[in-house]
């Protein structure tokens, strides 16, 4: 077994994802396994990965994660191919730029699928990969870590969810995460 932490990141070619695996690949060693929509921002990140951080394992793989079955196999496939994961980290994550009055439901429906069942699929996916009880050993593991691992908020769309986890992160909603280690427990970037 490999002591090579290992990371999945889902909305891996976004603005904040792709700061975070160029952040990860510089703390090599370490393996990536990319996810997303857009097959070719998978494609174009993972090689410039690769052409600045030769060192690095690196895998892409496109999903739409706001379908619950495709994010399962992502984690099969990713546990499959970089080992046991150290890390997941959901980056999806989109808003509705217009007035309440002209938003379609489909487009109310969308934001919400990608904003909450995205964060609750990666979680529930993680789970079997990487073992029972993610919370409380959340909370231990960030407890004893002091602030090693900290909650980013950029702007409201982008808000990255991570936990941190002994020694592997889930990805979980911001205010659930205050939540389970306690109001002001995270070390948190000024907006």
């Amino acid at each position: 077994m490999s002591n090579t932490p290992s990371y999945v990141i889902i909305g891996a070619a976004g603005g904040i994802g792709t700061e975070l695996c160029t952040q990860l690949a510089r703390r090599s060693p370490c393996k990536l396994f990319l996810a997303g929509r857009n097959a070719s921002k998978l494609e174009a990140l993972e090689g410039t990965l690769r052409a600045n951080h030769p060192e690095v394992e690196i895998h892409n793989r496109p999903v739409d994660a706001t379908n619950s079955s495709a994010v399962d196999a992502l984690f099969t496939e990713a546990n499959n191919v970089i080992g046991p994961l150290s890390g997941a980290v959901n980056l999806c994550g989109s808003i509705v730029l217009k007035p309440a009055h002209l938003t379609s439901d489909q487009e109310f429906a969308d934001t919400l699928a990608i904003n909450l069942l995205t964060a609750f699929h990666v979680l529930r996916a993680a789970g079997p990969v990487a073992g029972d009880d993610l919370v409380a050993r959340a909370v231990e593991a960030h407890r004893a870590a002091e602030g090693d691992v900290h909650v980013q908020r950029q702007r409201p769309r982008d808000a990255a969810h991570v936990a941190p986890l002994d020694p592997r992160l889930v990805g979980l909603g911001v205010e659930r995460l205050d939540e389970a280690v306690g109001r002001g427990g995270l070390a948190q970037q000024p907006e």
